[in-house]
């Protein structure tokens, strides 16, 4: 009886729960509180307070306590809920439809990242016309081109903003493709290495943002058929089909597998983003209810427009708690990627399959795993078991 006792009081301590639960619920209750009070009066409250005897006083605080306390035990039981309220997974009729408006517009975001990352290299077409042209122009007999007029050209490609359009460049590059009608090559390879340098910096800046975009698509979007309403649920597809889209391995079979083989140090680290996602979660859902009371209740309390600024800042801070849980689930997708980087062999090791000596045999080991743990079967072939060391 007492260890089980002594056990829940230091479940009480733990910062998962303390962050997690019962600050979120305390900052609530202060804040209706100081609601409350502002309502009747602070020196009206504090002067009906202060008229309590300490009996009196001793019991509300024993009460407040206790509610707060039963109010986050609560509150942690409702985590899972609040991630698939918050993740567009929830699965409540009235909201459908917005969260079938969110997944419009997230599709339609995802869909310009696709065609970002696949669209031609204007600046790699212009570099090869650009070049194509120069060389079907050399010619020796013509006489050298002016310094003054050399070096206005040359002015005029040093001019060309970081920013330009690659109509702007390919008009100084056609001018300059001309000059070679005219104009010995010889006088004019020093322009040609400053505009074909120029042409340069740029395809490698455009081969780096498309890098960037696939490398965001990738951490942002699991994929067409995995589509949320939110960015939430949007960045958990997109690390649960990590696993799959690199080895074969089906996340959500795997990682309470996996979670046995990881040090604890390395689930420490991983849990810190965890609980500051379900802190900015629960203070997002909180500070909703809050502005959700004050706008249904604050016309009746207040006659003038302090009920629309209090619903106001609730709701501000709603979606900045909800941002930072964003920030926090994009910390715990890297490392929930590098969990299965680093330890999946492990995982293979301790589930007595033999080590693979190529990614291929990699990824048929999982996938015959995942088929053998979520149907039973194994293709009618051997299941190859390591033999026991």
């Amino acid at each position: 009886m007492i260890p089980n006792l002594l056990d829940r009081i230091a479940g009480f301590f733990e910062k998962d729960f303390l962050f997690a639960s019962f600050l979120p619920v305390l900052i609530f209750v202060t804040a209706i509180a100081a609601t409350l009070s502002g309502v009747v009066g602070f020196q009206t409250t504090w002067l009906w307070i202060d008229s309590w005897k300490t009996l009196q006083k001793a019991t509300a605080v024993s009460g407040v306590s206790i509610g707060v306390i039963v109010s986050a035990y609560v509150l942690n039981g409702l985590r899972p809920l609040l991630l698939r309220f918050w993740s567009g997974t929830l699965t409540v009729k009235f909201l459908r439809p917005f969260f079938r408006l969110g997944e419009c517009v997230q599709q339609a975001r995802y869909e310009r990242l696709r065609r970002d990352e696949h669209e031609p290299s204007q600046w790699e077409r212009l570099r090869s016309d650009f070049r194509g042209r120069v060389e079907d122009r050399m010619d020796a007999s013509n006489p050298p081109i002016p310094a003054d007029e050399l070096e206005k050209l040359m002015s005029s490609v040093r001019r060309i903003p970081e920013r330009a359009s690659v109509k702007d460049v390919e008009r100084v590059a056609e001018e300059i493709a001309g000059k070679y009608k005219s104009y010995n090559y010889n006088s004019l390879c020093a322009l040609y290495e400053l505009l074909y340098r120029n042409l340069c910096d740029r395809v490698e800046c455009e081969r780096e943002q498309i890098r960037e975009t696939r490398a965001e698509r990738d951490r942002r979007f699991g994929g067409v058929a995995s589509m949320r309403a939110t960015d939430l649920g949007n960045i958990i597809e997109a690390y649960n089909a990590y696993p799959y889209k690199r080895y074969q391995m089906e996340a959500e079979i795997f990682w309470p597998r996996l979670q046995k083989v990881i040090p604890q140090e390395f689930l420490k680290v991983a849990a810190e983003p965890r609980i500051l996602l379900d802190f900015s979660l629960a203070m997002a859902s909180l500070s909703g209810v809050y502005g959700f009371f004050a706008s249904l209740g604050g016309p009746w309390l207040w006659t003038d427009l302090r009920w629309f600024f209090l619903a106001l800042v609730a709701f501000t801070f709603s979606y900045i708690f909800y941002r930072i849980g964003v920030i926090a689930i994009e910390q715990y997708g890297a490392l929930n990627r590098a969990c299965f980087d680093l330890f999946r062999l492990e995982l293979m090791y301790v589930l007595y399959r033999p080590h693979p000596g190529t990614l291929a045999a990699e990824r048929q080991q999982w996938r015959e795993l995942s088929q053998m743990v979520m149907y039973g079967e194994t293709d009618g072939q051997d299941f190859v078991l390591r033999p026991r060391q």
